[in-house]
């Protein structure tokens, strides 16, 4: 398992696994969206950037392993 530190580090590990730019387009925003979610739900004031990537491996684990998740969403129906 690869260790991020930082939200952006976390997002381009799992966009490297996608070849198309569409799909990237896509499951950046979902990413996004998701790591929005996550963290309005912490009960965390003033997370540190290591706090942050911490909870993500928590709750979305490893990004190869969810880049290729979305790889394989995208062989199985259209994402765009």
């Amino acid at each position: 398992m690869q260790k991020c530190r930082r939200i952006e580090e976390y997002i381009s590990t799992v966009l490297r696994q996608i070849e198309c730019s569409e799909t990237k387009r896509v499951v950046c925003r979902v990413l996004r969206s998701d790591i929005n979610k996550i963290m309005r739900e912490q009960k965390i004031s003033n997370p540190s950037k290591e706090q942050v990537v911490n909870i993500l491996f928590m709750k979305m684990g490893d990004p190869k392993t969810l880049g290729q998740y979305f790889l394989w969403l995208d062989n199985l129906v259209d994402l765009h």
